[in-house]
């Protein structure tokens, strides 16, 4: 029974990784625009999109931190 279930999980083998992201991503900010914090992740996402191969958006909600 055990080698059954043994020969089971080796015949399985990994599954292949998805690629990741397909779609844009949304990069959501709890203050409003204009600050020091809008200014460091708009630098933010310049690097998100050079690395992930994808646009990132930011949507500054203030208000959200309380």
């Amino acid at each position: 029974m055990f080698l059954l279930l043994g020969l089971m999980f080796l015949a399985a083998g990994p599954a292949p990784a998805a690629e990741w992201p397909t779609k844009p991503l949304t990069l959501i900010i709890p203050w409003a625009p204009g600050g020091a914090t809008d200014i460091s992740s708009r630098m933010l996402v310049e690097r998100f999109k050079d690395k992930l191969g994808q646009p990132v958006m930011i949507n500054n909600q203030g208000g959200l931190a309380a």
